[in-house]
């Protein structure tokens, strides 16, 4: 019986890896369709490929250090280009699928149900989302539950390991790290706790000594001063937040249930508290984000983590429910059934909600303009060449804009990107620093018509314009001055 689990649950996760990957290599393929999460997609593309030139990439408080060395390996052996990233993607997902299976099976062996949470998560449309993406959340899924499964088989001193990496894989890890640092005090695992802050504190201490940022900074490093407006693509409307509730209302109703059932089983605490800090400080952090500005931050993809975790719970929650309201075989089946048309419409509910979201679809661009684009980075990436010019402006207003980052795809990784913030100046986009204008001839990008300041000493003059995608080029060069005796 149990060689046909494992073969059904194999078979099965074979199917959805080859469904959901061939689906969406054309997308992969081009980025420039609606495909949510592009703006981070495109500049982590563009980090990895600038990180041959520019080592100090690996120090950026935005990216982390291990998710980046681990992406530029993928970069290096896999073809070049977005799809190498999301071949990366794919495989811890499905990596992650195993894990969460054993996890399971460690924590609630008398479930008669195992392969419930993986169906549940694997129908999840964030976490589906999440596995073809170019970002770091399915590498950080695979790290916690292993983390988790290496816990349950009480491997303490690795399951530390693994947890201590997380937070130089995504900056949440230090809200698993401290779940994990709870239940080993309860459990007078003293000398594991050594372990957890130590890749972290060497990752802050590098980027203090390097870079020069505060310690302080390194931990709460979302404060930092970097444009950002209303219109981002990270907020999104309330129709996409109450489409977003409204299927998630069954998937809440089973957690509930699970929590309930579970309540007195000490395997789940360890879950339960990891569940609970992550998904609690994202609530906490989108209700501070709506007093002070008004607006609701739902980063809905920052909930990818905590999905298998719940999962656990919701299949618990339903062989509660159906042992309660269903018995013998039949009642089994039905709850099969009932699984497979649950998760099938969450699922579409879900992608069908993305789909309608504005500011996504607001974010597509035409076949002519795929093509003008690609014309304009060419042409610009020759003149920067011809020039010898290394350094690329851009307004903080005009970062996010589809026309203007899809330009940097074209380039050649040596250039370095720059916002202007503020009059006089620039934050660095590889060291997340602020500094002041350079004194050397820099290429600066603006939409058309709008209108920037630079200093006196500057000259501007405008080099080539492209109406189709709203895109125009100047060169700002430093006034050459005569010295005299």
């Amino acid at each position: 019986m149990k060689k046909k689990i494992y073969f059904l649950s194999a078979l099965l996760l074979v199917f959805l890896f080859l469904d959901w990957f061939v689906s969406s290599q054309a997308r992969a393929l081009r980025i420039d369709r609606n495909i949510l999460y592009s703006v981070d997609d495109v500049f982590r593309f563009c980090y990895l490929k600038a990180s041959f030139y520019h080592p100090v990439i690996f120090l950026n408080p935005n990216l982390k250090i291990l998710s980046m060395m681990i992406s530029r390996l993928f970069f290096a052996l896999l073809p070049d280009g977005m799809l190498s990233l999301r071949v990366m993607s794919s495989i811890f997902s499905v990596a992650t699928i195993a894990f969460l299976y054993k996890v399971t099976r460690i924590v609630n062996p008398g479930n008669k149900l195992p392969v419930l949470p993986v169906l549940f998560t694997l129908t999840s449309a964030v976490y589906l989302l999440v596995s073809v993406s170019a970002l770091a959340e399915s590498m950080f899924t695979f790290f916690l539950i292993a983390a988790l499964y290496l816990f349950y088989s009480r491997r303490y001193l690795f399951s530390a390991i693994m947890v201590s990496l997380l937070p130089v894989i995504r900056q949440e890890g230090l809200f698993f790290m401290a779940a994990w640092a709870i239940v080993l005090a309860r459990q007078k695992g003293w000398r594991y706790l050594i372990v957890l802050p130590v890749p972290f504190f060497l990752w802050s201490l590098a980027n203090v000594v390097f870079l020069g940022h505060s310690p302080i900074y390194t931990v709460l490093y979302f404060k930092h001063l970097s444009p950002n407006t209303p219109t981002s693509v990270l907020m999104l409307p309330r129709e996409f937040n109450m489409n977003i509730i409204y299927f998630s209302l069954p998937a809440f109703a089973l957690f509930a249930a699970g929590l309930f059932h579970e309540r007195k089983n000490k395997n789940y605490l360890l879950i339960f508290l990891c569940v609970l800090f992550h998904l609690g400080f994202l609530a906490l952090s989108s209700a501070i984000k709506l007093f002070k500005t008004g607006y609701l931050s739902y980063v809905i993809r920052l909930i990818a983590p905590s999905i298998p975790l719940v999962s656990i719970y919701m299949g618990s929650g339903f062989e509660f429910l159906a042992q309660k309201f269903l018995r013998g075989r039949k009642g089994l089946a039905i709850s099969i059934v009932s699984v497979f048309l649950f998760s099938a419409g969450m699922m579409f509910g879900r992608i069908q909600a993305f789909q309608k979201v504005p500011v996504v679809e607001a974010d597509s661009v035409s076949e002519r303009q795929i093509f003008v684009l690609k014309e304009a980075g060419i042409w610009l990436d020759g003149y920067m060449r011809e020039k010898e010019i290394n350094n690329l402006y851009v307004l903080g207003s005009s970062a996010t804009n589809k026309f203007v980052r899809r330009i940097w795809m074209e380039l050649s990784g040596k250039v370095r990107y720059y916002t202007i913030v503020e009059w006089r100046t620039l934050l660095d986009m590889f060291t997340f620093k602020r500094t002041p204008f350079i004194n050397e001839p820099v290429v600066f990008i603006c939409l058309n018509d709008e209108d920037f300041e630079y200093p006196e000493s500057f000259n501007k003059t405008r080099i080539k314009a492209f109406p189709e995608v709203s895109l125009e080029f100047y060169l700002l060069e430093p006034q050459q001055t005569d010295s005299t005796e």
